[in-house]
């Protein structure tokens, strides 16, 4: 065999070019194989030793193809080829080097097979055919029921044990009353006595075939419940678990307290029956059940345990008995007319009663700050309570006792009735009203109680502006000037409650009387003036008036006119 190593080459020729040595790593270097002594050859410039694939036949070779492939016609140990030599050669399936036929290759170079009529270890006959009805089967070895291969008496052959297909495991095709289970068969008892649980059709004996077996009282062919023998193959009863004549129901116990009472009917809520095979939150659970349908007793009509604030006011208890109910209105509330313990509530049972009550304190005292109709006491209740003087229960400031629940006295500022003519708040003298509350005011003038600061009197004569102002002054007044809007708003109450109606004089004017506008009245501040829209607007109407009602407004007019007046002390 030639070195095929074309860097060894190229490395023996750089060699040759550039060193010119005599050997290269113990070789010695030729051009021809005459160059290099016996038994060796040139190759790459390099003298090597003769061998088996080199192309060259030796001394004991008898063939060299160059190649070590055994399967063309030299083989790699360069020998013509034959069978038993261990080298797989062309046209061989295999090459075990030996003779013997028992192993896994043939003398004949070829791997066994049943029908080649050489037994092999894997073999235990091989007549050298394929006929399946003699000694040796087409698979090498004796025919038996099982093998997948009929012969001999066999009917069949499936090779399996399988009973339930078309062939049994005794080589026959399956027939009831063989005693093997096959097909369809349910059962195969291998006789014909048709009651004895396997039929002679190979069924087993069941409830509905119409053949009566052992335990079975009855048997009509049907799985009718409502003739005379059930699909249990029995009379029917109740309780035997199936629905039939007049049943509503059959469980198959004898339980009184489910779903099904033992007369097989519904259970119902006011059977009598308390259910015990439901959770509470199921659907028809009973927590009581007194064979009634009343609401109102100690088991309601949904089978429920009666408690106060279920909606439904008990009536088999006696007022005073424990759990006993006056009402009942469906809620816990305290605040409305049915009380959370289903007591009435009534005033002084300590619980406000909302819309009806402002307060409860649970007793029958009047004179706290809760009456006895629970209500927060206040002045003007009509009822004298702490800190009160007195209460009238009105709101007139006019009698003996005030809004305030004070007791009406001289000096308080209110004209108490049919007793003083004035009350100027004060205890003087000389300033309209006596410290006896007796009227110290010019002739045709009364006092006006309109809650103003300054004391106010409105006098009922038809003075011109200079004589009503000097009626006022000669009372140590002057004829009144409003401050404000509020203050001009009490000026209008304080006309209207004298009833007499018509126009007051105010107490300023425009000096020149020219109709200067707004601006030319004095003795008015200009941020407290209410002219009404258009005033003042003729010349030489140079005074103020107010009229009584006219959405508090003044007006413009003729000083020489004569109105009525009204005086303030200020």
């Amino acid at each position: 065999m030639r070195l095929k190593i074309p860097s060894l080459f190229l490395v023996a020729v750089a060699l040759q070019a550039c060193l010119p040595q005599a050997e290269f790593h113990g070789l010695s270097r030729c051009e021809a194989d005459i160059d290099c002594g016996e038994g060796s050859v040139c190759d790459l410039g390099l003298c090597v030793a003769r061998k088996c694939g080199d192309s060259i036949i030796q001394e004991g070779e008898t063939c060299d193809d160059g190649n070590l492939d055994d399967s063309d016609d030299c083989s790699s140990i360069c020998q013509e080829p034959r069978c038993g030599d261990g080298l797989l050669a062309s046209g061989e399936f295999c090459d075990d080097g030996n003779d013997s036929e028992d192993d896994d290759c043939s003398t004949a170079c070829n791997l066994p097979r049943c029908g080649d009529g050489l037994q092999s270890s894997d073999e235990s006959c091989d007549d050298g055919n394929f006929i399946e009805d003699d000694d040796c089967t087409s698979v090498c070895a004796p025919p038996r029921c099982g093998d997948g291969i009929e012969s001999g008496d066999e009917e069949c052959d499936d090779g399996n044990d399988n009973e339930s297909d078309l062939c049994t495991s005794v080589c026959a095709a399956p027939r009831c009353g063989d005693g093997i289970v096959s097909n369809q068969e349910i059962c195969d008892d291998g006789n014909d006595d048709n009651a004895d649980g396997c039929s002679n059709a190979c069924h087993r004996g069941v409830c509905g075939d119409g053949i009566v077996q052992e335990g079975e009282s009855c048997d009509d062919g049907n799985q009718d419940d409502n003739d005379d023998c059930t699909s249990l193959c029995a009379p029917p009863s109740c309780g035997d678990g199936l629905i039939s004549n007049a049943e509503a129901c059959d469980d198959g116990n004898d339980s009184d307290v489910d779903g099904c009472t033992n007369a097989c009917q519904n259970a119902f809520c006011g059977d009598g029956n308390l259910r015990q095979d439901l959770g509470e939150t199921d659907d028809g659970f009973e927590a009581c059940d007194d064979g009634n349908s009343a609401a109102d007793d100690a088991c309601t009509d949904t089978c429920a345990q009666a408690v106060c604030g279920d909606g439904i006011r008990r009536v088999d208890l006696a007022e005073g008995e424990p759990q006993a109910e006056a009402c009942d209105d469906g809620n816990d509330s305290q605040a409305d007319a049915c009380l959370g313990d289903c007591r009435i509530a009534i005033c002084g049972d300590g619980i406000v009663h909302a819309g009806v009550e402002t307060c409860d304190d649970g007793n029958r005292d009047d004179s706290d700050a809760c009456t006895n109709a629970c209500r927060s006491a206040s002045c003007g209740d009509g009822i004298v309570g702490n800190g009160e003087a007195c209460d009238d229960g009105n709101q007139n400031q006019n009698d003996a006792c005030l809004n305030t629940c004070a007791e009406a006295r001289c000096g308080d500022g209110h004209i108490r009735a049919n007793v003083e003519t004035c009350d100027d708040g004060n205890n003087n003298n000389g300033d309209g009203c006596s410290n006896i509350c007796e009227s110290e005011m010019p002739q045709g003038c009364i006092q006006v109680a309109n809650g103003r600061a300054r004391f106010t009197f409105a006098c009922n004569l038809a003075y011109n502006f200079d004589q009503a102002r000097g009626h006022c002054q000669d009372a140590g007044a002057d004829l009144v000037t409003p401050l404000s809007r509020d203050d001009n708003r009490a000026l209008n109450t304080a006309a209207e409650d004298t009833g007499w109606g018509g126009d007051f004089w105010l107490g300023f004017r425009d000096p020149d009387g020219r109709g200067n506008g707004r601006g030319a009245y004095v003795g008015v501040a200009s941020d407290a003036m209410f002219w009404r829209n258009g005033e003042p607007n003729v010349r030489g109407e140079s005074c103020a008036r107010y009229r009584n009602g006219n959405e508090d407004r003044w007006y413009d007019d003729l000083c020489s006119r004569g109105h009525r007046f009204i005086c303030e002390i200020q």
